[in-house]
């Protein structure tokens, strides 16, 4: 049963980017996102608030010639496949 459920993934814009480009997301994020972050001990979540959980570069490195893929969580009740890019 689909949750309507979505990641937003903001990887590699700044602030910036992500205020002129995609305003309603930012403001989304802003609103629902940012106070959660300043509370907040991990520096990194403060800082980039718009940001998605971690970067995990090595993962966007091995994935980036990747056409397809799927992702699985650990508590997850089905698969979800992604096109990347």
């Amino acid at each position: 049963m689909p949750r309507d459920l979505a990641v937003i993934d903001l990887y590699g814009m700044s602030l910036e980017i992500v205020r002129s480009r995609f305003p309603a997301v930012y403001q989304w994020l802003y609103e629902r996102v940012k106070p959660e972050r300043d509370q907040n001990n991990r520096a990194s979540y403060k800082e980039n608030w718009w940001i998605f959980g971690e970067a995990r570069r090595d993962w966007r490195l091995m994935a980036g010639e990747l056409s397809k893929f799927v992702i699985t969580v650990k508590t997850a009740k089905h698969r979800i496949s992604l096109l990347s890019g």
